[in-house]
Parts: C-alpha cells; structure tokens; sequence
C-alpha cells in the first residue's frame, strides 16, 4: 500500500528516480536525496546564501514576517549543524530593516 501511495503521488519526471525499485523505503530514501535539496551541501549554501540576502520589502512584509521567516531559515540550518548564532541573527535584522525603524535601531 505505500508503494502504491508513493508512487502515485509522483510526476512523470521523478518517477524516472524510482523506475524499478519497489521497496517503499527504498523509494523514500532515493526520493530525498534527489529531491531534498537542503540535505545536500549546495542546497545549504543556498539556505545560508538566501538567508543573508533576504531583506524586508517596504510595506509588503511586516516586521514580524520578516523575523519569522528568519528564524524558519535558522531552524531549518540548525537541523543541519549549520547553525546562525544568536548574534548573528541580530545583526542581521538591526541591519537590514528599513530606513522608518532608524530611530529604534540607532
């Protein structure tokens, strides 16, 4: 049965990963490591890359999205002994917010 829900749950393209492979746990671990691109070295670059490129959009994300979002990236990176310090993460904000928050910053 989860041979049947796996592989009905795949596109065309990816089935080609999985073409005569029956074992389900088999299938899982090919599937996440062709497809998980955050457990692989460049999709963790990419992670930390994104992470310190990110900035807040004047008006169309709030403060508090913005810092969430953040902290998913950092969740996701600390899974992954890729930690992002304390310090770090604050840098990153007090530095990156708009000019309307200058005066709570300086």
């Amino acid at each position: 049965k989860a041979f049947s829900i796996i592989v009905s749950s795949c596109s065309q393209p990816i089935k080609t990963h999985i073409k005569g492979i029956e074992d389900p746990t088999e299938i899982w671990t090919v599937l996440n490591e062709k497809l998980n691109s955050v457990s692989s070295r460049p999709g963790q670059l990419s992670l930390v890359c994104t992470f310190h490129s990110f900035r807040p959009q004047d008006g169309n994300t709030s403060i508090d999205e913005y810092i969430s979002w953040l902290m998913d990236i950092r969740t996701q990176l600390a899974g992954m002994n890729k930690e992002i310090p304390d310090s770090r993460l604050v840098y990153h904000i007090l530095t990156t917010l708009p000019p309307l928050y200058d005066t709570i910053i300086n």
